[in-house]
């Protein structure tokens, strides 16, 4: 590894974490690496444990490292990137990151509505739904654990769909003959529940990424009926959302399809 420039207006730190991402962009430390401890990075480039540890720190908080206590600094795995406004299924954005797309499906019951549900698909209390539990994967690894309730109520065609596929989507738009025409997603910051750490094979605490979004298709009420209410859950490490935020008259309606 080279020596950093004592002479530069660039900070030392800064210059190591330049360094550092250019080794991981060369591949010379690839996802699941350990790269130099402290004290090697110290000997190699010439300074400070301070140095040092501002450099690890600003990559951890790029997503490019994990810290392991007790065994190292290793290169994290790129994450997933939604950027709003975007008309793409998970898959398709999974695909455009360089990752093969997967779904497990976990479970399929149908059962009566739920109180917490009723409001987002316009259901009465008693009024049957479509519960679609499955597990979204990029390259084989865990990335989210979705729980949708579906209408059946206007959409009894729902029972009869193969819920193994990849996009729910292309379900709705290419089966069923429906047109997708917006949806409403709301998102925040949470942690792990024991099941869910178990299924994103994460440690029960663990930082997650929560969705839950509400779909709407094409039909006679003005805004589209909602066909689908899904709460997902992301795994905070593989996973991140971008948006673009406008001033002024010309604001932008950011909506995730998933």
């Amino acid at each position: 590894m080279e020596k950093l420039d004592r002479h530069s207006p660039i900070p030392l730190y800064h210059q190591l974490v330049e360094l550092l991402k250019q080794e991981i962009a060369a591949d010379i430390y690839r996802p699941g690496d350990r790269i130099p401890s402290e004290g090697e990075l110290m000997s190699e480039v010439g300074v400070s444990r301070t140095t040092v540890r501002l450099a690890l720190k600003a990559l951890e908080n790029e997503g490019l490292v994990r810290r392991e206590q007790g065994r190292g600094t290793f290169v994290a795995t790129p994450r997933i990137r939604s950027q709003f406004p975007a008309l793409l299924s998970f898959s398709q954005e999974v695909e455009q990151m360089g990752y093969r797309p997967g779904t497990v499906l976990l479970d399929v019951t149908e059962s009566l509505i739920p109180p917490s549900v009723e409001a987002y698909l316009g259901l009465q209390p008693g009024q049957p739904a479509l519960r679609v539990v499955r597990m979204r994967t990029a390259d084989s690894q865990p990335i989210a654990l979705t729980t949708s309730w579906l209408n059946l109520v206007e959409f009894p065609k729902l029972r009869d769909l193969d819920y193994t596929q990849l996009s729910l989507y292309t379900l709705f738009e290419e089966e069923s003959e429906l047109i997708i025409v917006r949806a409403i997603q709301r998102i925040l910051a949470d942690l792990a529940t024991e099941r869910e750490a178990e299924v994103l094979a994460v440690s029960f605490g663990s930082p997650v990424v929560r969705l839950s979004r509400t779909t709407y298709v094409a039909g006679e009420r003005e805004g589209g009926v909602p066909i689908e209410h899904v709460d997902a859950v992301f795994n905070g490490g593989m996973y991140s959302v971008e948006t673009e935020l406008c001033r002024g008259g010309d604001q932008r309606h950011h909506t995730l399809y998933l």
